[in-house]
């Protein structure tokens, strides 16, 4: 009799020991999970602040800007953080992508090759940010030329400044649900294609 309570009290003990393995594995893929989704937010911040108008012709604080903006993605010149691709000023492509094309990625090349635009991000190497993406899409805040005011946009290209503001507005799987995440970010540098850029505001001289 002692025996065989002894084996069910051993049992039971395995069971609950099971259970609580597959709960504390549940519990860090969700944190994990977490941690990526938060974490990609964060960069998607830091790469739209740090847009910036691309330098022309080598000449001192002339610049022209360079910005390309979709529904399902950008381009531009940028300070990417320390942590990510190894920082330092890159020509980027961030948005919808992967085989099957329900990723959000990051393409990258050096400041000095000058490739623009989606056509040369193709060939660009990738990174995966987030997996799982059901929706996307990117809009632009700005005043285009010919416009009286500023206004939002699924589009921003060819225009002589960068955009006021660019919000990303993103639904993926998250553990088995839908999250639903948005953000908007300013670009912080201030530039048209006739600036002079004062090194330290990073604004027009005179604005």
């Amino acid at each position: 009799m002692a025996i065989a309570v002894i084996a069910l009290l051993t049992i039971s003990l395995q069971e609950a020991l099971h259970g609580s393995l597959q709960f504390a594995r549940s519990a860090t893929a969700q944190t994990e999970r977490a941690d990526a989704w938060r974490s990609t937010m964060r960069l998607m911040r830091s790469v739209i602040e740090a847009a910036s108008p691309d330098p022309e012709g080598g000449r001192p604080g002339r610049y022209t800007v360079v910005f390309h903006g979709e529904a399902i993605g950008f381009a531009t010149l940028t300070t990417i953080p320390a942590y990510a691709l190894g920082g330092g000023r890159q020509r980027v492509w961030v948005g919808l992508g992967g085989p099957n094309a329900d990723a959000l990625i990051m393409r990258w090349r050096p400041e000095l090759d000058s490739g623009r635009g989606a056509a040369a991000a193709a060939t660009l190497p990738a990174v995966e940010l987030l997996d799982g993406v059901r929706m996307i899409r990117f809009s632009y805040l700005g005043r285009r030329d010919g416009q009286p005011e500023a206004q939002w946009s699924d589009s921003w290209s060819g225009q002589a400044t960068l955009p006021k503001l660019v919000r990303l507005d993103i639904m993926f799987e998250d553990g088995g649900r839908v999250r639903r995440l948005s953000l908007t970010a300013a670009p912080r540098a201030s530039a048209d294609s006739l600036c002079a850029i004062d090194p330290l505001t990073r604004r027009c001289r005179g604005t």
